[in-house]
Protein backbone atom coordinates (compact mmCIF):
# COMPACT_ATOMS: atom_id res chain seq x y z
CA UNK A 1 0.00 0.00 0.00
CA UNK A 2 3.20 2.49 0.87
CA UNK A 3 4.64 1.84 -2.53
CA UNK A 4 0.86 2.15 -4.04
CA UNK A 5 0.57 5.41 -2.46
CA UNK A 6 4.08 6.63 -2.82
CA UNK A 7 3.78 6.04 -6.88
CA UNK A 8 0.13 8.02 -7.33
CA UNK A 9 1.89 11.12 -5.15
CA UNK A 10 5.06 10.90 -7.97
CA UNK A 11 2.62 10.44 -10.95
CA UNK A 12 1.05 13.30 -9.18
CA UNK A 13 3.98 15.36 -8.32
CA UNK A 14 5.34 14.80 -12.37
CA UNK A 15 2.07 15.91 -13.54
CA UNK A 16 2.18 19.00 -11.30
CA UNK A 17 5.48 19.78 -12.43
CA UNK A 18 5.06 19.53 -16.06
CA UNK A 19 1.86 22.04 -16.16
CA UNK A 20 4.93 24.39 -15.53
CA UNK A 21 8.37 23.60 -16.65
CA UNK A 22 6.97 22.84 -20.15
CA UNK A 23 3.53 25.38 -20.62
CA UNK A 24 2.67 25.57 -24.06
CA UNK A 25 4.40 28.12 -26.34
CA UNK A 26 3.06 31.78 -27.37
CA UNK A 27 2.86 30.54 -30.76
CA UNK A 28 0.20 27.50 -30.54
CA UNK A 29 0.52 23.92 -29.20
CA UNK A 30 4.24 23.09 -29.07
CA UNK A 31 5.98 23.16 -26.52
CA UNK A 32 8.24 25.82 -24.77
CA UNK A 33 12.07 25.78 -25.18
CA UNK A 34 13.04 27.76 -22.41
CA UNK A 35 12.36 27.16 -18.42
CA UNK A 36 12.78 27.91 -15.15
CA UNK A 37 12.59 24.67 -13.75
CA UNK A 38 10.17 25.74 -10.87
CA UNK A 39 6.69 24.39 -9.60
CA UNK A 40 4.24 26.40 -9.18
CA UNK A 41 0.89 26.45 -7.08
CA UNK A 42 -0.36 29.86 -8.05
CA UNK A 43 2.14 32.62 -7.65
CA UNK A 44 3.87 30.43 -4.96
CA UNK A 45 7.04 28.21 -5.54
CA UNK A 46 6.32 24.68 -4.87
CA UNK A 47 9.80 23.14 -4.94
CA UNK A 48 12.44 23.50 -7.90
CA UNK A 49 13.78 21.40 -9.99
CA UNK A 50 17.45 20.26 -9.33
CA UNK A 51 19.47 21.64 -12.18
CA UNK A 52 17.49 24.35 -12.54
CA UNK A 53 18.16 28.13 -12.96
CA UNK A 54 15.99 28.38 -9.89
CA UNK A 55 17.53 25.50 -7.79
CA UNK A 56 20.61 26.52 -9.00
CA UNK A 57 20.63 30.11 -8.37
CA UNK A 58 19.60 28.92 -4.35
CA UNK A 59 17.67 32.34 -4.46
CA UNK A 60 14.27 30.75 -4.71
CA UNK A 61 12.78 28.16 -3.30
CA UNK A 62 9.43 26.37 -1.26
CA UNK A 63 7.40 29.13 -0.12
CA UNK A 64 8.10 32.33 -1.57
CA UNK A 65 5.89 34.07 -3.36
CA UNK A 66 6.51 35.89 -6.55
CA UNK A 67 5.05 38.97 -6.81
CA UNK A 68 6.62 40.48 -9.88
CA UNK A 69 8.22 39.45 -13.06
CA UNK A 70 10.12 42.09 -15.06
CA UNK A 71 7.97 44.64 -13.35
CA UNK A 72 4.81 43.51 -14.10
CA UNK A 73 2.78 42.40 -11.11
CA UNK A 74 1.99 38.48 -11.43
CA UNK A 75 -1.72 36.87 -10.69
CA UNK A 76 -2.53 33.14 -11.17
CA UNK A 77 -3.82 34.03 -14.56
CA UNK A 78 -0.34 35.39 -16.13
CA UNK A 79 2.72 33.68 -14.17
CA UNK A 80 2.94 31.12 -16.65
CA UNK A 81 3.10 33.80 -19.62
CA UNK A 82 4.98 36.28 -17.90
CA UNK A 83 7.23 33.90 -16.89
CA UNK A 84 7.74 32.39 -20.10
CA UNK A 85 8.39 35.91 -21.54
CA UNK A 86 10.54 35.52 -24.66
CA UNK A 87 10.62 31.79 -24.54
CA UNK A 88 14.52 31.86 -25.44
CA UNK A 89 16.87 29.76 -22.84
CA UNK A 90 19.43 32.39 -21.69
CA UNK A 91 17.66 35.21 -21.26
CA UNK A 92 17.41 36.52 -17.74
CA UNK A 93 14.05 36.92 -15.91
CA UNK A 94 13.70 39.50 -13.52
CA UNK A 95 11.74 38.19 -10.17
CA UNK A 96 10.63 40.31 -7.50
CA UNK A 97 9.52 37.92 -4.58
CA UNK A 98 8.77 37.51 -0.94
CA UNK A 99 10.60 35.15 1.10
CA UNK A 100 8.38 32.00 2.41
CA UNK A 101 7.22 32.59 6.17
CA UNK A 102 8.21 36.11 6.40
CA UNK A 103 5.45 39.56 5.79
CA UNK A 104 8.24 42.10 4.94
CA UNK A 105 11.65 40.31 3.52
CA UNK A 106 11.21 40.97 -0.19
CA UNK A 107 13.87 40.24 -2.31
CA UNK A 108 14.81 40.51 -6.30
CA UNK A 109 15.96 37.67 -8.16
CA UNK A 110 16.97 37.57 -11.35
CA UNK A 111 17.49 34.09 -13.25
CA UNK A 112 18.19 33.07 -16.58
CA UNK A 113 16.25 30.62 -18.80
CA UNK A 114 17.41 27.27 -19.73
CA UNK A 115 16.90 24.76 -22.23
CA UNK A 116 13.72 23.08 -21.60
CA UNK A 117 15.23 20.20 -24.10
CA UNK A 118 18.40 20.05 -21.74
CA UNK A 119 16.33 19.80 -18.24
CA UNK A 120 14.01 17.03 -19.88
CA UNK A 121 16.98 14.94 -20.29
CA UNK A 122 18.49 15.63 -17.27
Amino acid sequence: LTHQLLHVVGEIEDDFARTFTVPPSTGGSAASRSTLGVVLNGVTVHSTAVGGPAHSSKQLGAGDEILKIDGRLVEPGNIRQLLLGDDEPGTPVNLTILKAGTKTRFEDVTLFRASAVMMQDD
